[in-house]
C-alpha cells in the first residue's frame, strides 16, 4: 500500500476503524483539491496566454516582410498552433475536487494525479515541436550563424536547446514520480473496493 501516511489514514477510514477515522481530515482534503484544481486553471490559462504572445511575435515577424522575416514567422505560427493544440487537450482534462467521502476523495486524488501525468507528457510533444522550431531557426540562420562575430544567434540557439532539454527531463521526471503515485493509489482503490465487497 502506499506510504503516505495521509492516504493510509484514508484507507482506515475508508474501513472505519474508529481508532483511525479521525485522522484523515476530509475538509483538508477537499481544500487541498480544490487548490490543486486552481493551479491547474492558472497554469493552462499561462500555457494559452504564453501561445497568443509568441504568435504576436510571429506575426510581427512575417510584418516585416523580409525572407527570413516570413519563414520565422511561418515557423513560429506553426508551433503556436501544435502547443496551443497540446496546451487545450491538457486543459480538457477535468479537475475534481469531491471529497464528500473518504472513497470519493481517493477517486479525486486519482483524477487529478492523471491530469498532472497529462501535462507532464505534453511536454515530449512540446519540446518535439521546439526542436523542429530550432532546427527550422538553425537553417534559415545559418549564414548569421557561421559568421565568427555573431556570437548572440548561437548563444541563444543553445540557450534555447539547454532550456528544452531542461525542460524535458523534468518532464520525464514529473511523469514518473506521478506514474508511480497513481500505481500507488489505484492499487489501494482496488484493494479498498476488495475489501468492502468481500464484507458485504
Amino acid at each position: 500500500m502506499t506510504t503516505d501516511p495521509e492516504w493510509n489514514a484514508l484507507a482506515d477510514a475508508w474501513r472505519d476503524e474508529p481508532e483511525t477515522t479521525e485522522t484523515f481530515d476530509l475538509p483538508r482534503m477537499r481544500r487541498r483539491l480544490k487548490t490543486r484544481a486552481l493551479i491547474a486553471r492558472l497554469k493552462a490559462a499561462a500555457d494559452i496566454i504564453l501561445c497568443l504572445m509568441v504568435g504576436g511575435i510571429a506575426i510581427s515577424a512575417m510584418a516585416r516582410g523580409t525572407p527570413t522575416g516570413v519563414v520565422m514567422g511561418l515557423g513560429g505560427l506553426a508551433f503556436v498552433l501544435f502547443g496551443m493544440t497540446v496546451a487545450l487537450w491538457v486543459a480538457r482534462a477535468p479537475w475534481e475536487t469531491r471529497a464528500e467521502t473518504v472513497d470519493a476523495a481517493l477517486r479525486s486524488e486519482i483524477i487529478q494525479t492523471r491530469s498532472a501525468i497529462r501535462r507532464a507528457r505534453s511536454g515530449y510533444y512540446l519540446a518535439a515541436g521546439a526542436i523542429a522550431f530550432i532546427t527550422l531557426t538553425i537553417f534559415v540562420l545559418r549564414a548569421d550563424l557561421n559568421a565568427v562575430d555573431d556570437g548572440d544567434a548561437k548563444f541563444s540557439v543553445m540557450l534555447s536547446l539547454s532550456v528544452v532539454v531542461a525542460s524535458l527531463a523534468w518532464g520525464i521526471w514529473t511523469d514518473r514520480r506521478h506514474s508511480q503515485k497513481l500505481a500507488r493509489l489505484e492499487k489501494m482503490l482496488a484493494e479498498l473496493e476488495t475489501s468492502e465487497n468481500e464484507e458485504d
